[in-house]
């Protein structure tokens, strides 16, 4: 993998290098600062949910995906994570102009801080 690849940039590697968002390559797309939030908001999100590692998708996680989806929600950047007091949490950041978000909010989803991009809405559950 390359050194600047987004996984890289944050404090916790081997948990980014297998979520998706985490092997795009830092090329400058966008502005450092907007991509500074975004690692930092990563390196919070470790701390505050006790992350301990990326979730392999599991039946669970995948029939909860598509019950979601059959409720309209527009589920974006999908993923899951399983933290120190074993609760499994799942993350979807659909681009903000996909809104409203208000079925998010119904279905018991806690919006957080930027995860995915910073023009992206980021919601998260626990299973």
């Amino acid at each position: 993998m390359a050194s600047n690849s987004y996984f890289s940039l944050t404090n916790h590697p081997n948990i980014y290098k297998r979520v998706y968002w985490g092997n795009f390559i830092n090329d400058e797309k966008y502005s450092d600062q907007d991509m500074n939030i975004i690692f930092n908001n990563r390196n919070q999100f470790i701390q505050d949910f006790g992350i301990k590692a990326y979730k392999k998708p599991t039946c669970k996680i995948t029939n909860f995906y598509y019950k979601m989806k059959s409720k309209g929600l527009k589920i974006d950047h999908f993923e899951h994570y399983v933290s120190f007091n074993k609760k499994v949490i799942v993350v979807s950041s659909p681009y903000t102009p996909a809104g409203p978000f208000d079925n998010y909010l119904e279905e018991g989803w806690t919006q957080i801080y930027p995860l995915y991009h910073s023009s992206a809405t980021t919601f998260i559950i626990l299973l």
